[in-house]
């Protein structure tokens, strides 16, 4: 028998997509992941990546993950090298969210400061794309957004939370 049940607010990654004619598009907030890559899943994602009004780092590689906690145990973790998977799940509640570019060069992994970031409640995080991209929601097929060259897309975590009920005990 249950002996209580817990209430819990689960984060959310949410955003918006401009495209070069000057179109916006919402990127609807995320139960687990988002992913930014090439509609050509065999072709090399290519983009430009910062946080707030840093400088742009560009990409190459296939893809790129953001997770907020409840996708921090799943495709996340498993993107990490070996040696960093035990440590790459982190509380579904956490005022942040993650990124990582998958399959990199461990050179890459050394000389970029977005290859695997954290943004904070505060900051925003832009991709602008190099390529014939997508995003994805959740990988869900009913949640992708095309992503064409020139388009820039701006993530935040979003103001809506995933409210949870789990029973304990």
């Amino acid at each position: 028998t249950l002996k209580t049940l817990q209430h819990e607010e689960w984060t959310r990654i949410g955003g918006e997509i401009e495209t070069p004619d000057g179109r916006r598009k919402k990127v609807p907030a995320c139960i687990s992941e988002i992913t930014v890559r090439s509609s050509f899943h065999d072709y090399v994602s290519r983009y430009m990546i910062r946080k707030g009004d840093e400088p742009w780092e560009e990409h190459k590689n296939s893809g790129l993950l953001l997770a907020c906690g409840a996708g921090s145990t799943g495709w996340y973790r498993n993107c990490q090298p070996l040696s960093h998977q035990g440590s790459a799940p982190f509380p579904k509640d956490a005022d942040f969210f993650r990124t990582i570019a998958r399959e990199v060069s461990s050179r890459a992994r050394r000389k970029f400061a977005y290859i695997n970031a954290n943004v904070s409640a505060e900051e925003r995080l832009s991709v602008a794309s190099e390529m014939d991209g997508e995003i994805t929601v959740d990988a869900d097929p009913e949640r992708v957004f095309a992503f064409p060259p020139g388009s820039i897309a701006h993530f935040r975590l979003s103001p809506e939370r995933l409210r949870v009920v789990r029973g304990i005990g």
